[in-house]
């Protein structure tokens, strides 16, 4: 039995709708899923499928929604402090559970993580001297 190959696979399930524009663009990872699996890339590229986060990566995106409120609040001119992160960490761990909800194993699961969520911002706000690193832009 032989594969298709990826122009193949390309010709037979290219979407006539918007998501068409899928090709126009390929990466490493895109390559990566096609080799490891295709179904799995036609579901994620093509069908949109989306694979829940994992804890770990959500608490990635919980800090770095932390650290956007610290910028965004230094471009209004006002320096956030260590007493603001548990402010941003609820705002940002509700956004982001929001836009991306995320399974842990249990309520202590749950508890760890936001408390890492905590340390790292906490952290990051007493190595870095943020008013005198200005941002040029704050990601989204």
């Amino acid at each position: 039995m032989t594969g298709l190959s990826l122009l193949d696979f390309l010709r037979e399930t290219s979407p006539t709708e918007p998501r068409a524009q899928v090709w126009d663009y390929v990466s490493p990872s895109r390559l990566m899923l096609w080799g490891k699996c295709p179904l799995a890339f036609r579901r994620r590229y093509l069908d949109g499928i989306e694979s829940p986060s994992t804890p770990n990566l959500f608490v990635g995106k919980v800090v770095h929604g932390v650290l956007e409120h610290v910028y965004r609040c230094l471009d209004v001119g006002t320096a956030a402090t260590a007493d603001d992160i548990p402010a941003f960490v609820e705002a940002s761990w509700s956004r982001t559970m929001e836009l991306e909800p995320t399974f842990f194993d249990d309520e202590n699961h749950e508890q760890k993580c936001r408390q890492q969520v905590y340390d790292l911002a906490a952290a990051y706000l007493s190595e870095i001297n943020i008013v005198e690193e200005k941002p040029v832009a704050i990601e989204r």
